[in-house]
C-alpha cells in the first residue's frame, strides 16, 4: 500500500472491504454481511444501508413500487419461512409497522410512501 493520503482505485476498493463507510444519513453502506437468509428481502428494492442499534441490526431500502404490495410479499415470504406474525401491527393508508417471531428472533418492518419523492422507505430490524 501506498504511504501518504493517495489511494489507487483498486486500493480504495480493497479498503472498502475492510473497513465500514457511512453515508449521510450515518448508516453503514450497502447490506449487513450476515444478512440472514430466513428474511426476505423487500422486493424490487435497493439498499440503502444498515445500522447497529439496541433494538437490533436495521437495514434500510428503497423502492419505487407500491408500498403494500412489497408488504405483502414480504408477509407471504417470512412466513413461509417459519416465522409467525405478532399481535402489534400498525398498517394505515400511507404505510405500517409489522412484527414477526421465530424462536428467539424477531423482525420488524416499517414501511412509508413518502409523498414529496413518490418514492416508498422501508426498514427490516432483525435481532
Amino acid at each position: 500500500m501506498l504511504s501518504g493520503h493517495y489511494l489507487f482505485a483498486a486500493e480504495s476498493d480493497t479498503l472498502k472491504n475492510k473497513f465500514n463507510y457511512y453515508n449521510e444519513l450515518g448508516l453503514i453502506e450497502g447490506m449487513p454481511f450476515d444478512y440472514p437468509s430466513d428474511i426476505p428481502l423487500p422486493m424490487n428494492s435497493k439498499c440503502i444501508g444498515h445500522m447497529t442499534t439496541s433494538e437490533g441490526v436495521v437495514v434500510t431500502f428503497e423502492s419505487n413500487d407500491i408500498w403494500n404490495n412489497i408488504l405483502y410479499d414480504f408477509a407471504l415470504r417470512i412466513e413461509s419461512n417459519g416465522y409467525k406474525k405478532k399481535e402489534k401491527e400498525n398498517i394505515n393508508d400511507y404505510g405500517g409497522f409489522v412484527a414477526w417471531v421465530k424462536d428467539e428472533k424477531e423482525v420488524n418492518i416499517m414501511i412509508a410512501k413518502q409523498f414529496e419523492s413518490e418514492k416508498v422507505e422501508i426498514a427490516v430490524t432483525y435481532n
